[in-house]
């Protein structure tokens, strides 16, 4: 049976901001602070469809409500989804929303398992603190760009499904910058954790 979620915490965590270069779909709660949305999210995390129905319900419009800035202000072309933390294995919730948006915004084209992590590293959830999360030059380091180039101008929307730190989404939008040849990048997170 499918999940459920309670509606009322799940419209009262919706962000649905941009900071700089960075869109929030949702607040998303520290783990001694569990509720629906952080259920929402973990399921988000574990491709469970339920949890990637919902957060299509809640994006899509707001997706809308971005797609002239997106488009014409930042140039947007191409969607990519940062990996996962072990190797070799697909951010298949992200990749799944990505391909739903290409479906649905007809000037956006997927760029498919085009970041990859070359080399696991520890999971970031797991971390007792700070100090024990992958950072910056680890993610540098054991994340490369498969996918082609884009056109010169062009700026990519990259998925995830949490923002906590940025160590990861900084590695990745350097990536793209470097090897795509993108002008920019554009984040997009279903959840932005909230500090205490």
């Amino acid at each position: 049976m499918a999940k459920t979620y309670n509606v009322q915490e799940i419209q009262n965590a919706i962000l649905a901001t941009r900071e700089g270069s960075d869109y929030f779909l949702l607040s998303y709660p520290p783990k001694r602070r569990m509720n629906d949305v952080s259920r929402l999210i973990w399921d988000f995390k574990e491709n469970q469809p339920q949890a990637i129905k919902v957060v299509l319900e809640i994006l899509l419009p707001k997706f809308s409500d971005w797609e002239k800035q997106l488009r014409r202000n930042d140039h947007c072309s191409h969607i990519v989804a940062i990996p996962g933390h072990e190797q070799g294995k697909q951010n298949a919730a992200c990749e799944a929303v990505a391909a739903t948006l290409c479906g649905k915004f007809h000037w956006l084209e997927r760029l498919p398992n085009s970041l990859r992590r070359i080399k696991s590293v520890p999971k970031a959830s797991h971390a007792a603190s700070y100090q024990e999360r992958p950072k910056y030059a680890d993610h540098l380091k054991s994340i490369k760009y498969f996918g082609p180039k884009v056109s010169k101008g062009a700026s990519i929307v990259m998925l995830d499904d949490v923002f906590t730190t940025s160590e990861t989404s900084s590695a990745c939008r350097d990536i793209l910058i470097e090897h795509s040849g993108c002008a920019g990048v554009i984040g997009l997170f279903v959840g932005r954790t909230l500090n205490d």
